[in-house]
């Protein structure tokens, strides 16, 4: 997502009218996260057959954000570190689905931040890494469901919450 400009970079996006940006795979559609710390509320529609993938938080580091690192390999411990301290919280349908909470490191990859992108940050291309839990919902049924994020830590507080139809 952070390849995406601000202007239509769903991340930065109160209502879900950007949901559908940077859908690329067929079989899994990624309810992105927010970058602010106030509540976000979004609806959006996803065709049947996807399963979903929902950030409860997640931090992304690049050598474009921050020109003090010199070695690559610093943007994984820098993700990580991030994540220290936080309580987690996720639920469908007002269930509690904090259980199935799982966590995600990624490799180091390639990235092309584009110009006016969320963090407002040089253009070009870079590495980055990125580490954070989220929750994976396998090929839900057609429907409507409210799908809820949060992530605490004083003064940090994240809470995202989507009405997804699946049709």
């Amino acid at each position: 997502m952070v390849g995406q400009p601000e202007g239509t970079n769903p991340t930065r996006d109160s209502s879900g009218q950007n949901a559908n940006n940077c859908q690329f795979y067929d079989d899994v559609y990624f309810l992105c996260g927010t970058t602010e710390t106030e509540k976000v509320h979004r609806k959006c529609t996803i065709p049947e057959g996807k399963s979903i993938l929902v950030p409860v938080i997640c931090y992304e580091h690049s050598l474009l954000e921050d020109d003090k690192i010199v070695n690559p390999n610093e943007l994984l411990k820098l993700s990580s570190d991030d994540l220290k301290g936080y309580d987690y919280y996720a639920e469908i349908n007002d269930e509690d689905y904090s259980n199935e909470i799982i966590r995600i490191k990624s490799p180091l990859f390639r990235l092309t931040l584009p110009k006016n992108n969320v963090w407002h940050t040089r253009e070009g291309y870079t590495v980055a890494a990125a580490d954070g839990y989220w929750i994976f919902v396998n090929d839900p049924q057609s429907g409507t469901y409210k799908v809820k994020a949060s992530s605490k830590e004083h003064p940090l507080n994240i809470d995202t919450t989507y009405e997804v139809t699946i049709s």
